[in-house]
């Protein structure tokens, strides 16, 4: 069931793809040669596509559609932070694609290449995490259309709170194998706390 969810979710997204592409080269002209380009490229992906994605369904009602078929609410959910968290992947994998390239003209860094993507996932996870509980608990109303860029302006300070600390050369515990991975545990943790509390607004909800 959730797997269908999610596919459902990609395949919508492939619909959307020249949106995607429009947006990526206004990003490249406008922000490539700043410093925190990287992070936002990171966290445009899945910012972006929550943003499609909801704008889509108010537009064709699918939320009806799909509430109207075999799906727990719960799975429903479910399907929802899954695929996010896979825009929230590929957004980082771009990233680092884009990186690696920069890296081979000595543009920056292996530290701050980690630096820019750590700060662009905590992003795109801080705006989900706001933006995704609004979706599941209210209708297609303003304030579901507002939420998105409530959460874009946050996640992006967060990120770039997140990166410009982890670009402090007086930092050393940046460096940390263990601070690193306490701090994407926490992330994580966030986020299925966030899916556990959408899943209750959504249970809650009278369609």
């Amino acid at each position: 069931m959730i797997k269908q969810l999610v596919l459902k979710d990609m395949m919508m997204q492939r619909k959307l793809g020249f949106v995607y592409l429009i947006c990526f080269l206004f990003l490249l002209i406008v922000d490539f040669r700043s410093d925190s380009f990287l992070m936002t490229f990171s966290m445009f992906v899945p910012t972006l596509g929550m943003i499609l994605s909801m704008s889509y369904e108010g537009k064709n009602k699918s939320e009806l559609i799909v509430n109207s078929l075999p799906f727990d609410r719960k799975d429903i959910v479910i399907g929802r932070y899954v695929f996010v968290s896979i825009l929230v992947a590929l957004g980082g994998c771009f990233s680092l694609v884009v990186g690696l390239l920069q890296l081979q003209n000595e543009y920056m860094t292996g530290f701050m290449l980690w630096g820019e993507i750590l700060g662009g996932i905590t992003g795109g996870v801080v705006c989900s995490i706001i933006v995704l509980p609004i979706e599941f608990s209210v209708g297609y109303s303003s304030v579901k259309q507002i939420a998105p860029f409530a959460g874009l302006v946050l996640g992006y300070l967060s990120g770039l709170i997140v990166s410009n600390v982890w670009l402090d050369v007086e930092n050393a515990w940046n460096t940390s194998l263990v601070v690193n991975i306490c701090f994407i545990a926490g992330l994580l943790l966030l986020y299925v706390m966030s899916m556990f509390f959408s899943i209750h607004l959504y249970n809650e909800r009278d369609l």
